[in-house]
């Protein structure tokens, strides 16, 4: 039985790797996971599907709670949608959601990337606008 693994496109590895040798983010110093849970947070809004599929991480490494993690992509999308949860609560049909939630990610990470001018401290700042905006209509409205 081969080992079941989470995919990224084809071509991702070369980019990921030079997106780290920038240090943006300091992405050379996470894991592969917390990558992949980064562009599931950026792309899951806008899924699309993997150009020729690459394998990238060993499913048996996740945690209990990071499978969860992975799931509630999928999940989530189909309460929205008013489907039933049992026939998507597999978690390789969530992991391959999952994965094209992050290849949507990681083209907005590329672009975000572009747009200021892959320096560090102009994202940073920008992400840290983009969370305050999304506290600002996801928490504070919430609350009144």
């Amino acid at each position: 039985m081969a080992q079941e693994r989470t995919n990224f496109s084809a071509g991702r590895r070369k980019w990921l790797d030079d997106l780290k040798a920038t240090k943006i983010l300091e992405l050379d110093t996470l894991d592969n996971k917390d990558i992949f849970f980064l562009a599931i947070a950026l792309g899951y809004r806008d899924p699309k599907p993997l150009k020729g599929g690459e394998s990238w991480i060993q499913c048996n490494v996740y945690t209990g709670k990071e499978r969860a993690l992975i799931c509630s992509a999928l999940l989530g999308k189909v309460c929205e949608d008013g489907e039933d949860v049992n026939e998507k609560a597999d978690f390789m049909k969530c992991n391959r959601y999952a994965e094209t939630c992050a290849e949507a990610g990681f083209d907005k990470l590329q672009a975000l990337c572009e747009e200021n001018h892959y320096d560090n401290d102009e994202l940073c700042a920008y992400l840290l606008q983009e969370l305050d905006r999304l506290y600002d209509v996801n928490v504070e409205s919430a609350d009144m």
